[in-house]
């Protein structure tokens, strides 16, 4: 019993008497704090826990290169969340744009954007080091903050425009010495609002670390964080999102390993001999010579000759077995309940990290219904992590090509260049308004979802979507190139009614 917790209860200070009108026994009213035990002991020890932020990034890093169960896991994510890479849909405020007395051809301007920078976000020339491209440094920097726990982004300018480097975030480290006044935690330089100023990044060959400034001259983001997850609020580093399955996946993995060693072993030994209490124990002669003669050879001796030959080949042969001899297969019983103990332990680890087990695994054994609902489900948080990594790291390489482009005359924007110049900031967010869109997960049956997306659009005066939705949200591409191809096409095929030009 905890004497300390039942001494509190019962202190006078702590107790108010309330009385009867009638002179009754008085009834106590207790005060108490509740830290969130209802029974005294049962949560144990408080801790107040801190992520060691390297342990759990090389922690995660070993896992995602030693462990299948990580790999099927993560693989989905990095493949669904930005795979080939996303699509720029420019959307431009002109509600907005219209207040400040800014007019312009917005489809004019949004088509030539969305063609230039989906086409420059495929070239070298967005790369840094000029080996990869936009989208592939996309899917770098999404899975080292999703293994890692967060990554540097930096841009940097050059006579072809903005291009984007990723840096681990274990990079990042403190200067020996920042100066009298300046803060720096973890790499990061920040100011008192804890906005992030400049990062330090370690350099080959050289013991101080480089600093790289946050914004430009004119304002602009050049170097920013993307963060896997933060444990808490007003941490500036990240933690792996497989953090809290790490040591489970260990375990798992260990049990697999030797569930396949012992089905390995059980395997080796194809038959065992099971004598009776009338068995006389003997082993059995397999050989196919006869010999009359004595010999000095043991029982031990023909026991492992005997084996031997066993090992070699036991198809097609029939068995003499002495009396009170039984011949047996090995089995294991682990084989029989691998798989069910396997599956309930993976189910908890796909749904700490926000994904159906049937999606992780590739297999829909249920119904239509029940898969339908498991892609449906995998879809939305999809979308959730797509939107969050496009707004931290497509949306500020956007805004900064976008500016450069419309500054270098590359696009044609009057209003974007006013805008700048009267500082109107709310114009330029109308402008640099826009929407990233990736694949959309396979239909396990096209007809029926062809036919719902056909009953959305319904007719020419009450329609629920736009064309250029509908055939986004099939996966097939752009709506208007589609249909632009299909008017080709369309002149070159014959028509059943019109007679062959002779």
């Amino acid at each position: 019993m905890n004497l300390k917790f039942w001494k509190r209860k019962t202190e006078v200070e702590n107790v108010v008497f309330v009385y009867g009108t009638n002179g009754s026994t008085p009834n106590p009213i207790l005060t108490d704090v509740w830290d969130g035990e209802k029974t005294p002991g049962e949560l144990g020890s408080v801790y107040d826990t801190m992520p060691d932020h390297l342990k759990l990034r090389l922690r995660a890093y070993d896992m995602h290169l030693k462990t299948d169960i990580v790999r099927i896991i993560t693989g989905k994510f990095f493949k669904w969340v930005v795979g080939s890479g996303l699509k720029l849909q420019s959307e431009v405020n002109q509600t907005v744009l219209g207040m400040y007395g800014i007019s312009e051809d917005y489809p004019k301007f949004q088509k030539e954007t969305e063609a230039l920078f989906n086409l420059y976000a495929g070239s070298k020339y967005s790369d840094y080091n000029k080996k990869d491209w936009l989208h592939k440094k996309a899917n770098d920097g999404f899975k080292t903050a999703f293994l890692g726990g967060d990554a540097l982004c930096v841009i940097r300018f050059n006579q072809y425009g903005p291009n984007i480097q990723v840096i681990d975030g274990q990079q990042l480290c403190n200067p020996l010495d920042a100066g009298d006044g300046v803060t720096v935690r973890d790499g990061i330089e920040m100011n008192a609002k804890g906005e992030h100023i400049a990062f330090w990044v370690k350099v080959d060959g050289k013991l101080e670390p480089k600093r790289i400034k946050a914004k430009g001259k004119n304002g602009t983001l050049m170097a920013w964080m993307i963060y896997g997850e933060k444990a808490r609020i007003d941490h500036h580093r990240g933690i792996p999102v497989i953090s809290s399955i790490l040591e489970k996946v260990a375990k798992l993995d260990r049990f697999v390993e030797a569930s396949v060693s012992k089905a390995e072993q059980v395997a080796n030994v194809v038959y065992s001999f099971e004598h009776n209490v009338d068995g006389t124990g003997e082993a059995i002669n397999f050989s196919s010579k006869v010999n009359t003669g004595k010999t000095k050879e043991t029982s031990f001796e023909k026991s492992g000759r005997t084996a031997n030959q066993m090992r070699q080949s036991t198809s097609n042969q029939v068995f003499n077995l002495p009396p009170g001899a039984t011949l047996k297969s090995l089995s294991s019983q682990s084989e029989t309940t691998f798989n069910e103990f396997f599956r309930a332990v993976f189910v908890t680890l796909c749904a700490a990290v926000d994904i159906p087990e049937e999606v992780a695994l590739q297999k829909y054994e249920q119904n239509y219904s029940s898969s339908r609902a498991a892609i449906n489900g995998w879809e939305h948080i999809i979308e959730i992590y797509r939107q969050e990594f496009a707004k931290k790291f497509y949306e500020p390489f956007y805004r900064a090509w976008l500016e450069w482009n419309i500054l270098s005359g590359n696009i044609k924007s009057k209003g974007f260049i006013t805008a700048i110049n009267d500082n109107n900031y709310m114009a330029l967010e109308a402008y640099f308004s826009a929407r990233f869109t990736g694949k959309k997960m396979p239909h396990i049956d096209p007809a029926k979802e062809a036919k719902a997306i056909r009953i959305l659009l319904g007719d020419e005066s009450t329609p629920l979507i736009s064309y250029e939705q509908a055939t986004e949200d099939m996966g097939k591409g752009s709506w208007e190139e589609n249909y632009n191809k299909f008017i080709e096409e369309d002149k070159k095929i014959i028509k059943k009614d019109e007679p062959e030009n002779e």
